[in-house]
């Protein structure tokens, strides 16, 4: 048996990684002090109203080694294999803590996969290899099924403020004027793993307007994430449905440990195409 694990960043609840089969490995948070570990969405508690009420507070580490090391060890020990598939190595240091940890247990039965990408674009991912592993594939055309299906997968996003994302250090060549005139927003993109700036809009319309457009044509599988009071999920998951007919359009929260890189507001958008 093939056995499926990634990290708190998929976004998955607990009742959606059991029907998967997936096994979620936390990441760590930490607001004004205090340590939290995230792995289902359901398990977050107050963490949003925690993270609102203490910007510049909150910061977040990747798993660490050892964790890997014990659930690869658990989930091998009676003969089964694993695909890891975890956020976006450009993003984290969780790949890296994955790699090391599969390096340490030798176990061939360990395969660790960079999924560049996260939340719904990870989720999305995360789905593609359940239906290769029910299909009977072993774990090495499970991985190449993966990594060729990476370039299918996009996410497009803008924030109300750049300042959290800029305090976390993953923007890379994305200019530092950008966001930063009022009622301006920045259209982002991640590609190949990393953020990329696509230009800005001005208002809330012309923005939900602009990511849309970077949705492809055949989109078939589109998760909507959203938090604050400028953009309306429901009237954005009607537009994608109007202009996307034939996909299936879902949207939910996005976990504590995002939230606090993307600030207080933001509007997320990621597919998977045929």
């Amino acid at each position: 048996m093939i056995r499926i694990v990634t990290d708190g960043t998929a976004c998955l609840s607990y009742s959606l990684a059991t029907q998967m089969g997936v096994r979620v490995v936390p990441v760590t948070y930490s607001v004004a002090g205090r340590l939290y570990h995230e792995s289902y969405l359901d398990n977050s508690g107050e963490a949003e109203r925690l993270i609102a009420e203490n910007p510049g507070k909150c910061l977040t580490s990747h798993p660490p080694v050892t964790v890997f090391a014990d659930v690869f060890r658990n989930l091998t020990k009676d003969g089964d294999e694993v695909l890891c598939l975890v956020i976006s190595s450009r993003l984290s240091g969780t790949f890296s803590s994955a790699t090391i940890a599969s390096r340490d247990i030798e176990s061939v039965r360990v395969a660790v996969v960079d999924s560049l990408t996260t939340a719904g674009g990870l989720t999305l991912l995360l789905k593609y290899a359940r239906a290769l592993i029910d299909r009977g594939l072993t774990l090495d055309e499970v991985v190449r099924g993966v990594e060729a299906k990476r370039g299918a997968i996009g996410i497009t996003f803008s924030v109300n403020d750049m300042s959290s994302l800029r305090k976390s250090g993953r923007l890379g060549d994305v200019r530092q004027s950008i966001g930063n005139v009022l009622n301006v927003r920045p259209i982002l993109t991640l590609a190949e793993g990393a953020i990329m700036a696509q230009g800005v809009s001005r208002g809330d319309t012309q923005t939900v307007k602009a990511l849309l457009d970077h949705v492809p044509a055949g989109a078939k599988d589109i998760v909507v994430h959203h938090l604050g009071y400028k953009y309306d999920p429901a009237a954005v998951m009607h537009l994608l449905r109007e202009r996307f007919p034939d996909a299936q359009v879902t949207a939910w929260p996005l976990g504590s440990t995002l939230r606090i890189h993307l600030g207080a507001g933001f509007i997320v958008i990621a597919w998977m195409t045929e």
